[in-house]
């Protein structure tokens, strides 16, 4: 990850759903693969259930 995009604002959609959240790049995650970010619980559950583990994601830099 391009550790210039913390602080940065992020929209992730989840496309199953269409539900979005807004949130703020934090940190690296070095164990995600790439196109994969890392979501704080809160944003998580915005998007979906905690329980799914994964979500199917598009995201853009705003």
């Amino acid at each position: 990850m391009n550790q210039g995009l913390c602080g940065k604002q992020v929209t992730i959609q989840n496309t199953s759903t269409g539900q979005t959240a807004t949130a703020t790049v934090q940190d690296t995650c070095p164990g995600c693969s790439a196109g994969s970010l890392d979501l704080s619980p809160s944003v998580f559950n915005q998007l979906g259930d905690a329980s799914q583990g994964t979500l199917p994601i598009n995201y853009w830099y705003n």
